[in-house]
């Protein structure tokens, strides 16, 4: 009996690494059994063995770069030579090319939404304020244009839904969720901390991109308020920033604290990575400052640290809180008000994980996707 040919799925980036947790472990590795795929991005350093996945490295590439320019002509090659049924687009860059490839090609788009890509630029600060708006009216454009070729979304966030009107009806919202682990690093429920941990330092964990916008020096401030009263505290970073000053202020932190330790900084760090510092940690931070292109948003180390029972501070965003009240996992501060003897306190005494974490897996999501790719067939 002759076997049925496979469909083949490229999934393509400019800027995340090959292995970045949604392109690679989330929707690659979710559609390889049905599906040839073809992941495009950046180099990574960990190691890839995954039946039906192929990987393709763009030449390394600066943020701010001609190669940047350039990097969706080698998309469009990889493509090509694939001889790809869908097309997966993961950064608002690559719109102007998947117009071109829905023009002249009988392949079919889907782009996935990861973020309000044109909201981040107008309300963030990675970009110098006078080109804000036209970045932003730039990608809003893209998007509007090429919304004429898109044969489907995907929504990282249901807040999308209602903030993005090129989407009309052709969309599924597959939020990121966290990857299930063969055990959450052993951690009971409900956990409580070590007692020896005041004693021998509370370990705290920041992850994921380093940036203003994503509060990594709110934690740092956190951090150092913890560290006056307990010098045992330590803090660990760990992520890629992709701003030159952010880089340079977070080595001056860490030259200047020496219980600040920085890991990655100025490479994409290895998800495999970020898990092992999970299972390192007594404590995450979560502290996004307030920025009506976040605030809506659920981060998805919110969803790592409960799918591994890890307790975590949280900033007072009142969405985040209720959406972990039930499983008591996060002691909620106030970045302008940190009362830190009560917040030890709490931290130290407080049975965490009371309830079993559910709706915080990839495995709630995966089922949605592979429903989203027949609407493309």
């Amino acid at each position: 009996m002759q076997e049925i040919k496979k469909r083949r799925i490229v999934l393509a980036s400019i800027l995340k690494p090959v292995d970045d947790t949604r392109m690679y472990e989330k929707l690659g590795r979710t559609v390889a059994d049905a599906y040839d795929v073809t992941i495009v991005g950046q180099p990574t350093t960990a190691s890839l063995r995954v039946d039906n996945i192929s990987v393709r490295t763009l030449p390394r590439i600066n943020r701010l770069s001609i190669k940047r320019l350039l990097a969706s002509y080698y998309v469009l090659r990889v493509v090509m030579s694939a001889r790809t049924d869908i097309l997966i687009i993961c950064s608002s860059e690559l719109l102007p090319f998947a117009l071109i490839v829905g023009i002249f090609s009988r392949v079919r788009i889907i782009y996935d939404v990861q973020e309000n890509y044109a909201m981040n630029i107008r309300h963030g600060n990675a970009w110098p304020r006078v080109v804000r708006p036209f970045l932003a009216g730039a990608v809003r454009a893209a998007e509007w244009m090429s919304s004429s070729v898109i044969d489907h979304y995907l929504l990282a966030e249901k807040s999308y839904a209602q903030e993005l009107r090129f989407i009309g009806g052709r969309f599924s919202v597959v939020e990121n969720k966290a990857v299930r682990t063969a055990r959450p690093f052993g951690r009971p429920w409900p956990v409580k901390m070590p007692q020896d941990m005041t004693a021998s330092g509370i370990r705290l964990l920041f992850t994921g991109t380093l940036a203003d916008s994503t509060g990594v020096f709110e934690a740092i401030d956190l951090a150092m308020q913890l560290h006056n009263v307990n010098t045992r505290t330590t803090l660990r970073v760990i992520g890629y920033a992709a701003k030159s000053d952010v880089r340079t202020r977070l080595k001056e932190l860490a030259d200047n604290h020496s219980f600040i330790r920085l890991e990655g900084i100025d490479l994409l760090v290895p998800h495999s990575k970020i898990l092992e510092a999970i299972e390192w940690a007594h404590f995450g931070i979560i502290s996004y400052p307030r920025n009506v292109s976040t605030w809506s948003s659920y981060p998805t180390k919110l969803y790592e640290y409960l799918g591994n029972r890890l307790p975590f501070l949280l900033i007072n965003n009142t969405e985040w809180v209720n959406y972990c009240a039930p499983y008591s996992a996060a002691v909620t501060f106030d970045p302008e008000n940190v009362v830190v003897h009560e917040l030890v306190a709490e931290m130290t005494n407080r049975n965490f994980y009371t309830r079993e974490p559910n709706d915080v897996f990839w495995d709630s999501e995966a089922p949605k996707l592979l429903q989203a790719l027949t609407h493309v067939r």
